[in-house]
């Protein structure tokens, strides 16, 4: 499944597009305000560089120094958004960087289009990279969620779903998990769109309970050992 040329060719497709018809809307903005506030708590207290893998056209390039993604042109709309930054056309398991670069490394809307072999290659890479006691973040659908769920499965896209227990069995050569957090408890999709933006408060709290793995996605943050 190595730099899988569909998934490249999709990105580049949409890339003009992507921040109005993912993110312009009252859905995506419910899941930008969650990630984001998950970044921030996740990352506090981290010191050093941050490298966003996958970081597509910048959307969340504000938390780090620099940005890699196998989208030529999803990089194109980055670079204009943020022009100072070091943005780098790679594919996330053959990083071209040295080892122990980056203290922390995060990416969102990845390993949920990916196999659980290439997974665990980026895992291992993500740790090549990182220095002793660095920090890998990055969310996947909930298993457990989707177990009540109607959704046809094939394909690749979002179509990988984990437990934390999967993520602990894949990681566990280089990794613990030092925190986890769900994203979208309630089906906002099916909610009005003027009551969304009130109920995000109340689901980013349901969130952090034990109630998290059954959020449609779930974040965790990774240290490595």
């Amino acid at each position: 499944m190595k730099e899988r040329k569909d998934i490249v060719e999709y990105y580049d497709s949409i890339a003009s597009t992507y921040d109005s018809s993912r993110f312009g809307n009252s859905y995506g903005a419910f899941i930008d305000a969650q990630e984001r506030k998950i970044l921030s708590r996740f990352l506090a207290g981290e010191k050093g560089t941050t490298l966003e893998m996958a970081c597509g056209t910048g959307r969340l390039l504000d938390f780090a120094d620099c940005g890699v993604d196998a989208s030529g042109e999803m990089l194109a709309q980055a670079a204009i958004k943020f022009p100072e930054k070091t943005l780098v056309q790679a594919a996330a398991h053959d990083l071209p960087f040295d080892a122990g670069s980056f203290n922390a490394v995060y990416c969102f809307h990845l390993i949920m289009h990916l196999d659980r072999e290439y997974i665990s290659d980026i895992l291992n890479e993500v740790s090549r990279i990182l220095r002793p006691g660095g920090c890998f973040i990055f969310d996947f659908p909930s298993a457990q969620r989707r177990k009540f769920s109607r959704r046809n499965q094939g394909g690749w896209h979002g179509n990988t779903e984990l437990t934390l227990h999967d993520v602990r069995d894949l990681a566990s050569n280089t990794f613990t998990i030092d925190k986890s957090c769900g994203i979208m408890f309630a089906p906002v999709h099916v909610l009005p769109k003027f009551l969304r933006g009130c109920a995000r408060p109340l689901d980013s709290w349901i969130c952090r309970t034990p109630m998290k793995n059954l959020a449609s996605y779930i974040a965790v943050k990774l240290v490595k050992k």
